[in-house]
C-alpha cells in the first residue's frame, strides 16, 4: 500500500500550482509581459484606426453638405439670375 495522508493534505497538494524554478518563472513572466505589451499595442492601433475613420466620415459628411448647399444656392440663384459663389466642395478637404 502507499502512504496514508492525513485528512486535508491530499486536497491541498492537488489544488496548489506546480513549483517552478526561478528561471522558469522569469521566462513565464517575460512571456506574459510581451503578450500584454502586444495587446496594448493592438489596442493603440485600433484606437488610431477608429479616430482616422471618424475624421474620414466627418470629412465625407462636410463634402456632402457643401455639395448640397452649392446645389441649393445655384438652384435659388437660377431664379434670381445669379451665379453661385461657393467654392468647389472638393477644395474644402485641403
Amino acid at each position: 500500500m502507499g502512504r496514508v495522508s492525513p485528512p486535508g493534505e491530499e486536497s491541498e497538494s492537488r489544488t496548489s500550482p506546480p513549483r517552478l524554478s526561478p528561471n522558469s518563472l522569469e521566462r513565464k513572466f517575460y512571456l506574459e509581459l510581451n503578450q500584454l505589451e502586444s495587446m496594448e499595442e493592438s489596442m493603440r492601433q485600433l484606437t488610431g484606426m477608429e479616430r482616422t475613420r471618424a475624421v474620414s466620415m466627418a470629412q465625407q459628411e462636410s463634402v456632402s453638405l457643401a455639395q448640397m448647399l452649392k446645389v441649393k444656392c445655384c438652384y435659388v440663384g437660377m431664379f434670381r439670375s445669379q451665379s453661385c459663389c461657393l467654392p468647389d466642395p472638393e477644395l474644402l478637404l485641403v
